[in-house]
């Protein structure tokens, strides 16, 4: 790509440059000015070679996120030597307890299919990472 997306350069600033660019990422204006001034050339390298295992133990994502959770709760355990209380976990889960419970509408609503090519060329480092074929499809990476 020749200029990040917004989730780019929000996955450089807190896990490769370490620094908060304390934007409001609400704010429209803001945000695509701030977006409109991050096309240097290194940001890209970063991202091109950012490698997601080597910047956390876990990860967890959306659509499988019991499962993912549990499997870092896990390694935490394991890692920690701490020994976690499951009974939460496991009452949340059996119960349905949505990790998300906002009222939305589906991705397609939000993404016009050239909103959708933009942001997967702009963000294209992040889908590729994470194992995402499309904007508004589950990740293919399981």
């Amino acid at each position: 790509p020749d200029a990040l997306g917004v989730m780019s350069l929000r996955y450089w600033e807190t896990l490769i440059s370490q620094v908060d660019a304390k934007i409001d990422f609400y704010d429209g204006q803001e945000l695509d000015q701030y977006v409109k001034n991050n096309t240097d050339k290194s940001k890209i390298d970063d991202m091109s070679r950012f490698n997601i295992s080597s910047l956390v133990d876990c990860w967890v994502h959306d659509e499988t996120y019991y499962d993912d959770l549990k499997a870092c709760l896990r390694k935490y355990e394991q890692l920690s030597g701490a020994k976690l209380d499951w009974a939460p976990f496991a009452n949340a889960k059996s119960n349905g307890t949505r990790q998300n419970p906002s009222n939305h509408q589906s991705c397609s609503y939000y993404y016009s299919p050239d909103l959708a090519a933009l942001v997967m060329r702009h963000d294209r480092y992040m889908f590729e990472r994470f194992g995402y074929d499309t904007c508004c499809s589950p990740s293919v990476a399981r």
